[in-house]
């Protein structure tokens, strides 16, 4: 249990969207299934200066969370239900039908405050949610038990128009992974892999904003050690074409320097992690900035 709850913690934490495959309708078994969601804010921290003991809530990691797709595979219901009020039936939405699976039940039932704990952590935890049914893919058992070798023509129509739009929705929907308005990149992605599994493997509970804050300031730092190469690269290839002159020209160093400062600026930008105004993105540019300002400085002087 414990490990099924990691694991799923680390899809969530490093994923942009999260599909949920499930066999059938969305019943009671089915919810109990993910009460591992209210198990998981026990493994994840936001902040990792929250108190011992403390408990993060789902609608805290909600602003950290991926889409979610409650994908319905072999899906038999018909999409139709009564109102509130117990009106006649009528057809409803793949998104009506998820909601209604997650309103809450009778607190006077066996139960039902076990069960009203999982639907709001759900729907805590994926504010940004939907619903797939998808019909089995034929109806023949022999072939449905060949599946891999079965033509795409002896599919039933509704599951490959099905199939299709189930594409398109997930090409549509997916999106860079994000951390606040941070895009994360590939090696941050990496890096952020490592440090939660090292949290879950060592015990401790993975804190998505001071990871991202370490693994940003990790990454500014790499950016600013090669926008630091560029500059010297830059700069002395400028003196270089100024056969020398501008070693007695001060004006001559003003602009290779400027134009060196440029290109380092253009190759910290393309690297370093965060917004423009973000803390570990603004301490290496100014850390940065003063290397800069130190070695041009050394240059003249020499």
């Amino acid at each position: 249990g414990q490990y099924i709850t990691q694991i799923f913690s680390m899809a969530v934490l490093l994923s942009s969207m999260f599909v949920y495959n499930q066999m059938g309708g969305i019943d009671e078994a089915a919810l109990d299934r993910l009460s591992l969601v209210t198990e998981m804010t026990k493994h994840i921290r936001v902040r990792s200066d929250e108190g011992n003991g403390a408990k993060t809530s789902a609608a805290e990691l909600g602003r950290f969370s991926p889409s979610f797709v409650w994908l319905l595979r072999d899906f038999y219901l018909d999409l139709a239900d009564s109102d509130v009020e117990g009106g006649p039936s009528r057809s409803i939405t793949p998104a009506e039908y998820l909601e209604r699976a997650l309103r809450a039940v009778d607190r006077g039932g066996p139960g039902a405050e076990a069960k009203n704990a999982i639907r709001d952590s759900i729907k805590a935890l994926f504010p940004e949610r939907e619903c797939f049914p998808l019909v089995r893919p034929v109806n023949d058992e022999k072939a449905l038990r060949n599946l891999d070798t079965t033509p795409r023509s002896a599919l039933r129509p509704e599951f490959t128009e099905g199939l299709g739009r189930l594409i398109d929705t997930l090409f549509l929907r997916c999106a860079p992974k994000t951390i606040g308005n941070d895009v994360v990149t590939g090696p941050a992605l990496a890096s952020l892999a490592e440090a939660y599994a090292a949290a879950l493997n060592g015990g401790a509970v993975p804190a998505i904003a001071s990871a991202w804050q370490s693994v940003a300031e990790a990454e500014c730092r790499k950016a600013a050690d090669a926008a630091l190469a560029a500059y010297d690269e830059a700069f002395l290839e400028a003196q270089r074409h100024d056969d020398g002159r501008a070693d007695d020209d001060d004006d001559g160093a003003d602009a290779a320097a400027a134009a060196a400062r440029a290109a380092a600026r253009l190759v910290f930008d393309a690297g370093a992690l965060g917004a423009a105004g973000s803390g570990p993105r603004r301490d290496a540019a100014d850390a940065m900035d003063a290397e800069l300002s130190r070695r041009k400085k050394a240059f003249v002087e020499k």
